[in-house]
């Protein structure tokens, strides 16, 4: 059982290794994630798996706070970054907060409040509340489940990523409350826009609830959140399959015609996030 237990580990160590690798080769110095998540999740009363609140369970504040940058094919490193909010009471948000400064993150876009909100909610959160009051903050409160064929939806998705387009930036962090779910839907666009690979995005979704809940890779929860993905990419294809050949191009297309971003907002949003500054 103890041989086991090395061998897993030793393989989670060098999937992680081989995933933190950007597309030019360079080694991603960031925290290698969840490798110690082999037990799977703990489920409470209803039998669904429940969030680890023990500070004291996750390696880092990284993992704590679902706090990593996003480093699939084509973002530019140290560009995007996502997380829980920072805003959020107790430990978790204090630590997304602290990750924030130390990170030196120059944009955010919340997924989870209001903009008139933004101000009085980072009162107390000094980092936040300046970039707030320097108008780096962009909130819109995307409701869940995550309706991205519906037209409020594409409206609140079209400021965003149009905030992205007309600031260009060395950094962005985009949350919701917990930086999974929203964030996850508009991370795996932004991903399949500058280039990421079905497998890259799907992985990318998945981490977040490996964070939280220790889903093991591979078990049936793990898979559920894969289908998740596939499942957006083949909507926004009018039902049609998607692959790497035409991920790209399906996703251009819907943020095209019905996010309605122009092709000069699109080849904009593309440039922030993938070529130096």
């Amino acid at each position: 059982m103890r041989t086991n237990r090395f061998v897993f580990y030793v393989a989670l160590f060098l999937l992680a290794l081989s995933t933190s690798l950007y597309a030019d080769g360079s080694y991603w110095p960031g925290p290698i994630y969840p490798a110690f998540f082999v037990d799977g999740p703990v489920l409470d009363e209803k039998g669904k798996p429940s969030k680890y609140k023990d500070r004291n369970l996750y390696p880092s504040d990284e993992t704590f706070a679902n706090f990593r940058e996003v480093h699939t094919t084509g973002i530019a490193p140290h560009r995007l970054y996502r997380s829980c909010s920072p805003l959020v009471s107790g430990k978790r948000g204090k630590a997304a907060l602290g990750l924030l400064e130390q990170y030196n993150i120059q944009f955010v876009i919340n997924l989870s409040n209001v903009q008139k909100d933004i101000i009085s909610l980072a009162e107390d959160k000094p980092y936040y509340n300046k970039l707030a009051q320097e108008q780096k903050v962009v909130a819109y409160d995307m409701q869940l489940p995550v309706k991205y064929l519906e037209n409020d939806f594409a409206e609140q998705l079209r400021e965003v990523l149009l905030f992205i387009a007309g600031h260009p930036s060395d950094s962005y962090l985009i949350h919701c409350q917990e930086g999974k779910d929203r964030t996850g839907i508009v991370c795996a666009l932004l991903e399949a826009l500058t280039g990421a690979t079905m497998k890259e995005i799907k992985a990318d979704f998945c981490l977040s609830f490996n964070m939280y809940y220790h889903y093991p890779f591979g078990s049936s929860w793990y898979k559920e959140r894969e289908l998740i993905v596939e499942t957006l990419f083949t909507d926004i294809n009018k039902g049609l399959p998607v692959s790497d050949k035409n991920l790209r191009k399906v996703t251009e297309s819907y943020l095209y015609h019905f996010i309605r971003l122009s092709r000069k907002d699109i080849e904009a949003l593309k440039n922030n996030l993938t070529k130096s500054l």
